[in-house]
This record gives C-alpha cells, structure tokens and sequence, in this order.
C-alpha cells in the first residue's frame, strides 16, 4: 500500500460546467469541481503530480478534444492512470451512459454525446499498471456495470483487470448538487476527506478508506449512496496521505507500542435486544415458580391416590427430573441480542449461543423488510429480517448452530439472524449503526433484492 509514482502516472479532469442545449441545465460547481481536483493532486500531500501530468479541461466541446487528451494520458501512464469526470450524464435508448459535453444534444446523445464505451476502450488500452475513474454525474453507476459486468447490456467485455471504478450514484439514480454550493455534494465529499483527513485512520487514504468514508458521510446524510468497483487489490491504491493528526501510540502490556483507538472507536459499539430483558426473566422466573407448584402437586396426586406400583416409580422418576426442569426454566433467561463494533458483527440466539463474525469476512448485511419463502407447498411470509452472507472464503463461524433460520435463504448461502422484533430494535437505529459500522457492506432491501432475483 502506497503512493503512485508521480513521474510515471497521469491524471485528466473533465469538467462540464455549461451546455448549449438549454435542456442541459449549467452546472457552476463543476467547475470549482475540477479546478480544486486538480490542486490536490498536484499537492505534495498527495500524489504530487507534477502540473504537466494532471491535464484539466474545462467545458470541452467536442468528443475529439476529449479524446486526444485521453489517449495521450493513457499512452503516457505507466504506473497510475487517473480519469474523472463531472457533468451530466446521459442514457440513450438502448440504456448506454454517456457523458455531457458543452455542445452535446440531449436529443442527439449519439452524435454529440462521449460514449463511455469509448473512455472504457481507451482505459482498457493504457499500459498503467493500476487504473482509477471517478465519475460524478448522473446515472454513473452504469459505469461500474460497463468496467466490469461481462454479461452488462452497456458492455459484453470482460473486466479490466488493474482497474477501480468510484461514481457519485447508482445506474439509475441521479446525481446531487446543493444550490449555492462550490462542488458538487460527492466531489465536495471527496475534496473534504483529502484536504482534512480522517482523524484517527491509517497513514495513507486508499480507495477502500475513501469509499467507506463516503459511503457512511453521504448516505447518512440522505444522499445518493456511491458505488465502486475494483478488480485484484486496486481499492488498496492510496489516493494521498491522511493530514488529520494520528493518534499517539500507546505501550501494550508487553512493552510494544500499539496504536490507540480513535475516540469514535472507542464509543461506537451499538447493542440491540437487551432493554426488556429484565421483565423477560421476572416473567419466566414466575412461570417456573407456578410449573413447579403443579407438577409437585401432581406427583403427590400420583403417589398417595393411586397406590400402583410403576405409577410409584413413575413419580420417582418425575421427582428426579424436577429439579432439572427447573434449573432448566430458571436459567432459561436469555434473549437474542445483537452488539455492532468497528470489527464485528456478535450476535447471540435465545439459548446464548454465540457467533462472532469480523466485518471483513461479511460480504453484506442487510435488512429484508417483507420475503416470501416457499417452505413445502406453502408460502410463509417473513417480516424485517436482518440477513447476512459470508464471504465465498469464509468458514460458517456457527451460524449453522443458532435456533432461528429460514431454509430456503441457507439454500442461497444468505443467512437469517433474527427478525427485529426479536431484537426490540427500532429499524431507523439499526439501520443507521449498520451503515456506519458496517460501511459498504450493507444493503438496503431494494438492492438485496436486484442482488439475487431469488429473493424477490
């Protein structure tokens, strides 16, 4: 994990601030967007580019201005290949994204418009052994489809390989723009993190950390939630170092020094399902008391009224497994709770079974708000169940083990924790504490859904 190599690498930024096409409405932070883009990259903090190897274009006007720069950066890259681009963005009919140009027809996308097929083909060639694009515009989420979905309608290509896409909203979202403001909402995001830090993260900002960071900012805000894609370890590509201050590291008990958790670290750990825990166990205790009452009753009825001798060893036996019964029943005053750290997921079934799953082993979790499941000839219909699934390397970690379950979702590998109700949790809460812990693992039921139309 490092820096690119300044000398080696190049970056073009597009920005589209002005249209001709009066449907095309102007875009005055994009131009801010690119030309503050552009003075972080260059910033010794950062990857220190020097000024003849970032190449901005302000409001170019036609597809071949666009793609003589992006060619020749691409040629010249040999280490980092960096494109972002603001603007609009466009689908045409056959659902294609292209990106707005000053002279683009939004009537004409396919002659005025830039084909984003043509920036993929172009990051495709480039000899840079890691190649970054950023997209801030609408609908910029059908660039992650085209970079790397081989079965895409806006791509039938394989994946780039050495390539990490990060856009500013999904394939069929818009993107966000506050009025008045000097960058666009992901832009402006992004040029924050860079120029601030991230107070109590690592050494270096790499696209993983950058994505994270955006994620839990934007849509914890209400914004369009980003989306990203890398192949191979690309999302550990380092975009410039982290200038927040780092925390002082603190001697461990064997003399090493270790480094001290940020104080949000230090705070964030969320807990569900233990506020009516108390009334829960006040409840048992005193149906254990009243199940004790009449199974001794009964045991004497057995005893001194029917004078039979195998209904004598009968109430033995009975007298025998009574106190088991009851230590049973007493220590049975446990419910399903849930505890969400920075590093992990811990969760524990009513029997006090206990899983404890860290966060990087988690392929997403999420919560399903109404699943029909087919068990048998019949459909049940479950409610607000919170879902994880493991990554493809992960070991089971006990899920397997715990009482509550939904077979058919094991089927697919998804695995079904508990209902809120279980929980007494208040779904806005745990939504929003899976979002900040969880980071770009957690999905919401929509996006659950289109990841596996089983689940619809």
């Amino acid at each position: 994990m490092s820096l690119a190599d300044p000398a080696r690498s190049r970056a073009l930024l597009i920005g589209t601030a002005v249209y001709e096409d009066s449907a095309l409405p102007a875009l005055d932070a994009v131009t801010n967007n690119v030309t503050d883009l552009a003075e972080v990259l260059t910033s010794p903090w950062s990857l220190g580019l020097p000024p003849g190897h970032c190449t901005v274009l302000h409001d170019p006007g036609a597809v071949m201005d666009v793609g003589e720069q992006l060619e020749r950066a691409a040629e010249q890259a040999e280490d980092l290949l960096l494109v972002y681009f603001a603007g609009h963005g466009l689908v045409d009919e056959r659902g294609e994204l292209h990106l707005g140009l000053r002279t683009t027809r939004s009537g004409r996308l396919k002659w005025s418009g830039l084909p984003f097929a043509h920036i993929r083909e172009c990051i495709a060639g480039s000899p840079a052994r890691n190649r970054v694009l950023i997209l801030d515009c609408c609908f910029s989420g059908r660039a992650i489809e085209a970079m790397g979905d081989p079965v895409s309608v806006a791509s039938a290509q394989v994946e780039i390989v050495g390539t990490y896409t990060l856009t500013s909203t999904s394939a069929t979202a818009p993107s966000h723009t506050a009025v008045g403001a000097r960058h666009t909402t992901f832009t402006g995001a992004l040029l924050e993190l860079l120029r601030s830090g991230l107070p109590g993260g690592p050494e270096l900002l790499t696209f993983r950390v950058i994505y994270e960071h955006l994620l839990r900012t934007l849509v914890a805000n209400g914004k369009p939630r980003p989306e990203q894609r890398g192949t191979l370890t690309t999302d550990q590509l380092a975009l410039a170092r982290n200038r927040a201050p780092r925390l002082p590291a603190v001697p461990a008990d064997d003399g090493f020094p270790v480094p001290s958790p940020s104080p949000s670290d230090a705070r964030k750990t969320v807990e569900f399902g233990r506020n009516d825990l108390e009334e829960s166990v006040r409840r048992r205790k005193a149906l254990t008391v009243v199940l004790a009452a009449l199974l001794l009753a009964g045991l004497v009825c057995a005893t001194v009224l029917l004078k039979w001798d195998w209904q004598a060893v009968a109430a033995t036996a009975g007298l025998a497994f009574f106190p088991v019964l009851i230590l049973y029943f007493w220590a049975w005053d446990r419910r399903a709770y849930m505890v969400l750290t920075r590093s992990t997921l811990s969760f524990t079934d009513g029997f006090g079974r206990k899983v404890d799953i860290p966060w990087p082993d988690v392929d997403f979790v999420g919560l399903l708000h109404t699943f029909d499941a087919v068990v048998g000839e019949d459909i049940t219909t479950y409610k607000n169940l919170l879902v994880v699934r493991l990554g493809p390397t992960s070991h089971d970690y006990g899920l397997s083990k715990l009482t509550w379950t939904v077979p058919y979702l094991r089927g697919f590998g998804y695995h079904a924790l508990c209902g809120l109700g279980d929980l007494s949790a208040d779904p806005v809460l745990l939504r929003d504490s899976i979002i900040e812990l969880a980071g770009p693992r957690y999905r919401t039921n929509d996006e659950l859904l289109n990841l596996d139309p089983r689940l619809s």
